[in-house]
């Protein structure tokens, strides 16, 4: 875990910068592999967006066509958020 002040200041940013996004990644590529269940297809996680980044053109276009979940992120002592999922 980081410290809380440390979030607090990414989220007054508004960036994930350097070892803080990379740990980022590190932790949703780990959350995309509780979604694997044996007997079904394997899923994975291709790309992360980090906030104040643009959008890579092909999501851009396949977001009308993709699910999205949104979800709202809360873990004691920690400044809540949201975090969102696309499932083509």
């Amino acid at each position: 875990m980081l410290p809380a002040g440390v979030a607090e200041e990414a989220i007054r940013a508004g960036m994930l910068e350097g070892s803080l996004a990379e740990s980022y990644r590190k932790l949703a590529n780990v959350g995309a592999s509780l979604f694997n269940k044996a007997g079904h297809p394997h899923i994975n996680l291709r790309r992360t967006t980090l906030p104040k980044t643009a959008l890579s053109s092909d999501l851009v276009q396949a977001l009308p066509r993709v699910k999205q979940l949104v979800l709202d992120v809360e873990i004691a002592g920690y400044p809540g958020g949201k975090i969102a999922l696309f499932v083509r």
